[in-house]
């Protein structure tokens, strides 16, 4: 919870759109919740790998929105 405030603080004090609000979220959450490492170490690299796959993952789904077929 932490983090998805700090990151959705930070985003609301740059000025950002609703839009990058949503990501910036989304991303925090999905980031947090999918670590399970118990070392310090292994969280920075999951979290690392996590952030762009999961930013990809949006732009992929945004980019087929326009196509139903194939984003089903």
């Amino acid at each position: 919870m932490l983090g998805t405030a700090a990151a959705l603080a930070v985003l609301t004090a740059l000025r950002a759109p609703e839009t990058v609000l949503v990501v910036g979220g989304f991303t925090a959450m999905t980031t947090s919740l999918a670590i399970s490492d118990l070392h310090p170490r292994n969280q920075l690299i999951t979290l690392g790998l996590g952030a762009p796959l999961s930013l990809a993952s949006l732009a992929t789904g945004a980019v087929l929105t326009t196509y139903p077929t194939a984003a089903s």
